[in-house]
């Protein structure tokens, strides 16, 4: 595999060039010439970006962005698939209705198939394609374990999610996941907290300053592959989380969950 970082600013200097007029090259992003080779030579694209095609909790411009590969792909005439991801709800309103919908309306043709792994997108979808969609799980749920499913010791992993922090002010947050933190202390388990995602850190440092009982407490502030995430949640006797695959890790290991959740994946 060969990592190639398609920074926000590079999607949109390739797919409007006059834009280089006024933005520069990203230097978190790979090469625009290597790029546009990539996509030359390609003989399949496959996307997962979630929640990127949707009108929750989502900014307009990671909408745009998320959808200019696959006009790429499709203008290539390159197999374009849709991976298990959540698609929808399109309940754009004023001006993003009269220019969002109609770029997702062609956007949602380009796919040969799409898999979806909630089946209200299905009802989502109905207004711009019926065929072509499948039903499937997590892609995580989708891989066997290599894990054993029996905890080491009584230990409670939490897994916070900054997305909750659009909803409620973050010092909020904090303190209901360390009240959640110590009540699990209190009931004799260890508290093992950490950040799925790297975006997370800085709410794990709010919480983790935020609960009374820190010699109970291990905050990792290592960044986590996802091998290694299995097999500290497979120590687990269970798992309070935010995140969405940290759920998914947590229900192939068979572990029980208490869930905070902003979207209806979660369900």
């Amino acid at each position: 595999f060969e990592i190639v970082n398609m920074h926000v600013r590079t999607l949109y200097r390739i797919q409007f060039p006059l834009l280089k007029l006024i933005f520069k090259e990203s230097p978190k992003s790979s090469s625009e010439s290597a790029i546009g080779e990539l996509f030359a030579q390609a003989a399949g694209f496959y996307d997962i970006s979630g929640y990127g095609i949707s009108s929750h909790n989502q900014k307009t411009i990671w909408t745009l962005a998320t959808m200019i590969p696959a006009f790429w792909a499709g203008k290539r005439k390159i197999p374009v698939i849709l991976l298990p991801q959540s698609l929808g709800p399109f309940e754009f309103k004023g001006w993003k209705k009269l220019l969002i919908r109609p770029i997702i309306a062609r956007y949602l043709k380009i796919p040969n198939t799409i898999f979806i792994r909630e089946a209200v997108s299905r009802g989502y979808l109905a207004p711009f394609r019926r065929d072509g969609i499948v039903n499937s799980f997590d892609l995580v749920l989708l891989n066997a374990s290599g894990h054993a499913h029996t905890p080491k010791n009584n230990s409670i992993a939490i897994i916070p999610n900054r997305q909750l922090t659009n909803f409620m002010a973050a010092n909020d947050i904090a303190g209901l996941f360390a009240q959640l933190a110590q009540e699990s202390i209190d009931a004799g388990y260890d508290v093992h907290l950490f950040a799925h995602a790297t975006d997370d850190m800085k709410l794990c440092r709010l919480i983790y300053e935020a609960i009374p009982d820190k010699t109970k407490t291990i905050f990792y502030q290592d960044d986590f592959t996802i091998p290694q995430t299995e097999a500290l949640l497979a120590q687990m006797s269970g798992v309070i989380t935010a995140r969405y695959h940290g759920l998914v890790h947590a229900i192939k290991l068979g572990k029980p969950c208490f869930v905070l959740g902003w979207a209806t994946k979660y369900q």
